[in-house]
């Protein structure tokens, strides 16, 4: 067993999951940049959705009460519905192909699904811990309640745009995970 402090285990355990979910943010951002500026739609949905999902698991160490296993349990399964999305497009099979399975249209909607509910537990419970600054606190919940109309802009904007601030939003999110000092109270 290592000698390190469990704090310090729990510090870095936290850090890679920040860095997933970072990983996450910034795929998404890139998605939307790259059609903003009339580029091709770039294949990266399933791989960001598995980020999102396994890098919202470090939010469970900063959450407390009742609403934090179901919200791991939730985004568990969205893992795990991500990593099917993920094969699904390794095989050549994407939602939008009208002849396809209907099996990679629910591995969409069920990673999707459980991000989004996952995301809204984790931000409900880590929102009453004290040692994160209030600012940090708060924005997985905003994250749970903007995703959706966030990236709902890019059908009355410009291609991408609701993509690009969805992306950066959940960078956001990811500096929420980050167990770091600046998201500490004095």
């Amino acid at each position: 067993m290592s000698s390190a402090p469990v704090s310090s285990r729990l510090f870095s355990a936290q850090a890679a999951f920040g860095l997933l979910a970072l990983g996450g943010g910034l795929l998404h951002t890139a998605k939307g940049a790259v059609l903003l500026a009339g580029g091709p739609d770039l294949p990266v949905v399933p791989a960001m959705l598995l980020l999102f999902s396994v890098g919202l698991l470090g939010l469970h160490a900063r959450a407390h009460g009742p609403l934090v296993i179901p919200g791991v349990v939730l985004v568990l399964a969205a893992a795990i519905a991500a990593g099917v999305a993920l094969i699904y497009q390794f095989a050549g099979i994407v939602p939008e192909d009208a002849g396809d399975s209907s099996g990679v249209r629910i591995a969409y909607a069920a990673a999707t699904a459980g991000i989004l509910f996952g995301l809204g537990m984790l931000g409900l419970a880590a929102r009453h811990e004290t040692a994160i600054a209030s600012l940090w606190r708060w924005l997985p919940l905003v994250m749970a309640v903007a995703w959706f109309p966030l990236e709902g802009l890019t059908a009355v904007t410009p291609d991408g745009l609701g993509l690009l601030l969805a992306g950066l939003a959940w960078t956001a999110v990811a500096v929420a995970i980050w167990p770091g000092p600046q998201l500490s109270r004095p």
